[in-house]
């Protein structure tokens, strides 16, 4: 008993501390924070601890019922779109409207669905007192989520008070510097559009030190040679 109580509660500390890594990539956008919580939390670790502290894990999964096994992944991939959709909708309404919205959801969906298969099957419900004291339970965490949600968004909102009035950077994301221009064919291979050479990459990066390549040269043999040779052109569709 007394070890099942500690190790419960060695967990709640645990899984309260995925809030920690929030307060060292501030500069991150919130996608790319949960894309990787939840990319080490959903397959990293589950599956190392799976396979090294279970023995026989492929006889196990082997000996599940098909229909079982079937219900367990159905669940699984809904439950990860589900997760892509909640951190595409913090991008939308902010991380704390969506995460009042997404705990409230689970918990709601997480308490009430038991009892509704329950139903289902023909099992008897638990006891008026013990149904009444989980429905209350249920409410006050509801309750809970709720006010963190408006504490949140009044937080969100005080935050982006203060960034309008200061010339802090603008947080990083993936696609931050990322670009395309031009074309290629279907297999990647030629250039149908838009095509630059390397003489044009470098006039640009003399282009962003500030120097003409068309005007810096150096004399060699009588001749005035440029680093570009006679080429070279600035894509200002890339640079401006």
């Amino acid at each position: 008993m007394l070890v099942g109580i500690l190790s419960a509660l060695l967990a709640g500390a645990m899984l309260g501390l995925y809030a920690l890594p929030r307060k060292y990539v501030k500069d991150f956008q919130e996608e790319n924070k949960w894309s990787l919580f939840f990319l080490l939390t959903m397959f990293v670790v589950p599956l190392i601890l799976t396979f090294s502290m279970m023995k026989g894990v492929t006889a196990i999964y082997g000996g599940l019922d098909g229909e079982i096994l079937m219900t367990m992944v159905v669940s699984s991939f809904l439950w990860g779109v589900g997760v892509m959709m909640w951190g595409k909708a913090i991008d939308h309404i902010g991380l704390s409207l969506g995460f009042s919205l997404f705990i409230g959801t689970v918990i709601l969906v997480g308490s009430t669905l038991p009892l509704g298969i329950s139903l289902y099957n023909g099992e008897a419900l638990p006891a008026i007192p013990v149904l009444a004291l989980i429905l209350i339970g249920l409410a006050i965490v509801l309750f809970g989520v709720l006010f963190n949600g408006k504490a949140g968004l009044a937080r969100e909102k005080d935050e982006a008070a203060a960034a309008e009035d200061s010339d802090a950077p603008k947080k990083k994301s993936y696609a931050t510097g990322i670009a395309t221009h031009g074309k290629t064919d279907d297999y990647s291979y030629n250039v149908v559009e838009g095509g630059v050479h390397v003489h044009d990459l470098h006039a640009m990066i003399l282009k962003q030190l500030g120097i003409d390549h068309e005007k810096l040269t150096f004399k060699y043999q009588g001749r005035h040679f440029r680093l570009t040779d006679v080429h070279g052109k600035v894509v200002k569709e890339l640079i401006g």
